[in-house]
């Protein structure tokens, strides 16, 4: 799934597949290129296809793991273009019927590496590739880990049991997936939920908790205990689906501090993103009469004057060459002590004629916690595509600048000048669930390693 993911950014072809279908939901939000329908041939601007659940629209199934067919067994009456036709004006096959024939059929003579055609060895090398690309795009993030659903069925004490404990808790750890424990303990039948903060499995019904090793050391033939992963958080809801308002009370949060975002998992580790990422690669965008790559160019911009900002002491975490580059998706992040499960982080963006707009997300705790202090980092599942990152590091989407640079509200250059050591700096607020809360004031930052 890494290659899948370096493959595409840097796929040797005219674009690369994430400069028009951007990460996370898999398009751009900008008309690209114009687009007849079979019945009307009339031209309409359209954006890049969305490639989240693009194997709901496969019309093929592709048997094997070698070279698609041409021809492959048909199981819907539609493809995977926006009008679902599988035949172009005209009558001619689109190749579109799935994601592997589209990709291979298109883009196998395009994948990094220089090939001899009438190399075997060559030949698969390619083929692979093609198949990790296709691996990747099947499996777009649909704001669901895929561990998500799955269970285990403890029922003697063993090594097995620990190290399904030590997955499922992993994944709670990186704020992927809550973990909730279905037992049957001298016939009383309980549900616990995993309480990362506290490092217990909590059952509010009774109060009772558990630690980790205390919870495994009753599974036996006669005491069934069922680890299972949640949606995140939504362990408690699940567990003690009776009490849908559950939550816990006590002090305010404090030392509440705004962390720099960072990727989730799923994108980490995403390669050489340099590559493909230039002035004059971009998409070309529809009815742009000054240049065909704006869109690209201005985030390149903004890129550049955060490193200008770098340079001059202000610096949110961009701040070098390698860091124009593809941007992944990044989440948002807060520390602070008496942060509770439920909590929401709250940012303020400051709109026009004064007006602010509260961006308020659910949190929720990971492994990390803030050297010195020692406080726990809590994490968004929202993330921030690469256009949205880089406006809010420049002040916020509605600053005026911000917003005629991203919106297009001029097509001319010079581009409007940005000032991100002063409009960067926004109020955030910890809320928790009974009341309580606490903030601050700070830029907001990004890191390059999760």
């Amino acid at each position: 799934m890494k290659r899948g993911l370096k493959l595409y950014h840097s796929m040797d072809f005219s674009l690369s597949c994430a400069q028009c279908h951007v990460l996370p939901e898999g398009s751009g939000n900008r008309g690209t290129q114009t687009y007849s329908q079979v019945n009307t041939q009339v031209a309409h601007p359209v954006e890049p296809a969305a490639l989240r659940h693009i194997f709901d629209r496969e019309s093929g199934l592709q048997i094997g793991s070698g070279t698609v067919d041409l021809l492959p067994i048909k199981v819907k009456d539609v493809g995977l273009f926006h009008d679902g036709f599988l035949l172009a004006p005209g009558g001619v096959s689109r190749s579109d019927f799935s994601t592997a024939h589209f990709i291979q059929l298109r883009f196998r003579g395009s994948m990094p590496g220089v090939y001899d055609v009438n190399d075997p060895d060559h030949l698969d090398a390619q083929e692979r590739q093609t198949l990790d690309l296709t691996s990747f795009v099947r499996a777009l993030d649909t704001g669901s880990a895929p561990i998500i659903g799955w269970a285990f069925t403890c029922v003697t004490s063993s090594n097995t049991n620990q190290r399904v404990m030590d997955l499922l808790r992993g994944q709670v750890e990186e704020a992927n997936a809550g973990l909730v424990a279905h037992t049957d303990i001298g016939g009383v039948e309980r549900s616990f939920w995993y309480d990362l903060d506290q490092d217990l499995f909590r059952d509010d019904s009774s109060l009772q908790t558990y630690t980790q090793a205390a919870l495994l050391a009753q599974a036996t033939a006669a005491n069934v205990i069922v680890l299972q992963a949640v949606p995140v958080g939504s362990a408690r809801r699940i567990a003690d689906y009776g009490n849908l308002d559950a939550t816990d009370s006590g002090a305010a949060p404090s030392n509440v501090t705004l962390q720099a975002m960072t990727f989730p998992t799923h994108w980490a580790d995403g390669g050489d993103l340099q590559s493909r990422w230039d002035p004059n690669s971009g998409p070309q965008l529809f009815g742009n009469p000054t240049d065909a790559r704006e869109s690209h160019k201005r985030m390149i911009y903004m890129q550049e004057q955060l490193i200008a900002a770098a340079a001059a002491g202000f610096d949110v975490g961009i701040n070098q060459a390698t860091h124009i580059k593809h941007e992944l998706p990044r989440r948002f992040r807060v520390a602070g002590d008496d942060i509770r499960p439920g909590a929401e982080l709250e940012i303020q963006l400051l709109g026009r004629n004064g007006v602010v707009v509260p961006l308020r997300m659910p949190i929720f705790p990971t492994k990390f916690q803030v050297g010195g202090s020692g406080a726990r980092i809590w994490e968004t599942t929202v993330a921030a595509d690469a256009e949205m990152t880089l406006g809010l590091l420049h002040g916020g989407l509605f600053l005026p600048n911000v917003w005629d640079l991203i919106k297009f509200t001029s097509l001319t250059q010079p581009y409007p000048a940005l000032d991100p050591a002063t409009d960067n700096n926004y109020t955030f607020v910890v809320h928790n669930t009974d009341g309580t809360s606490a903030g601050g004031s700070a830029p907001l930052t990004v890191t390059h390693v999760r």
